[in-house]
């Protein structure tokens, strides 16, 4: 129960890959190996680590089905869609695969919520165009989707400070209750557009009171994630040409990792198919970048 975080990039059992591991077993061969080492891995994971597996299309239902197995079908997390390429191969007869699945699960329901860090782009989204004290916030609207009708109790007069009129949306409701919108004036959250010519008000939300962390989504896209051919360069930049077929690239497992609750600057990270040594070489970066003190198997 010392490891945070497992990741593992398995043979995907395709037959033509070029794996170092024999990786044509029939599904139920190769799902009885999988299951052998997820097993006994399971029992070196916190209460609140989680596991990380990346698959592609061929294994990935009966994968599915067998980590609901180990880890108990409730402690599912996530099914990320990883964009592995970001351009089409007209060479295919059918359908071409632009993205990996990565699995995610945790071990117990001790883990209760999971975050990724801020990235700058999220960061980029806070402005502060009216030099509120408070700094760089964000708006959002104040309308309600529900109509008039379909929400009465949120129906009611708002002053307009610039025209020094009481205002009412014609059509919908507002989004907050008479109370909370007293104590969003009583705030000053309410924005009205720099020079105050916007008809219903918006809500300012603050970089400075935004809870650590966002929300992590299951769609990867390469700019952030890379893609198998930055895996791929790397190891050429490394060792002088391809020494080992289809490396993920650092910036995936980084990623991963960064998910990982508890004191993540100093995580025990393990990686049991190692491969191309990826994982290594994340941990490594992501103590470069912080100081951190994490380490990996």
């Amino acid at each position: 129960e010392q490891v945070k975080c497992i990741y593992i990039d398995p043979p995907y059992n395709t037959g033509s890959d070029g794996f170092v591991y024999k990786d044509s077993y029939l599904h139920s061969s190769w799902l009885s190996m999988i299951e052998d080492r997820l097993s006994l891995a399971r029992s070196l994971l916190s209460q609140v680590g989680v596991a990380f597996l990346t698959i592609d299309y061929v294994e990935v239902s009966r994968l599915r089905l067998l980590c609901d197995d180990v880890f108990g079908a409730n402690n599912f997390l996530a099914d990320i869609a990883w964009e592995k390429r970001y351009t089409r191969s007209n060479n295919a007869k059918r359908f071409y695969s632009l993205k990996d699945t990565v699995l995610c699960y945790r071990v117990s329901e001790a883990l209760d919520i999971v975050r990724e860090s801020r990235t700058e782009k999220s960061k980029g989204n806070y402005s502060n165009p009216d030099k509120d004290p408070r700094g760089p916030w964000i708006s959002s609207s104040y309308v309600n989707p529900a109509t008039r009708d379909q929400r009465l109790n949120l129906v009611y007069p708002i002053h307009h400070p610039v025209r020094n009129a009481s205002i009412e949306h014609p059509t919908h409701a507002w989004k907050y209750d008479p109370a909370t919108h007293r104590k969003h004036c009583d705030s000053n959250r309410l924005y009205w557009g720099v020079d105050g010519t916007y008809e219903f008000p918006r809500l300012k939300s603050f970089l400075s009171e935004a809870p650590e962390g966002m929300v992590p989504i299951d769609v990867w896209h390469y700019k952030l994630t890379g893609t198998t051919d930055d895996g791929g360069n790397i190891v050429k930049a490394v060792f002088g040409s391809a020494v080992f077929d289809n490396p993920k690239p650092p910036s995936l497992v980084e990623r991963a990792l960064s998910l990982s609750p508890e004191h993540s600057d100093a995580l025990l990270a393990l990686d049991f198919f190692a491969g191309s040594g990826t994982t290594g070489h994340a941990v490594i970066n992501l103590n470069r970048e912080d100081g951190g003190q994490r380490k990996f198997i």
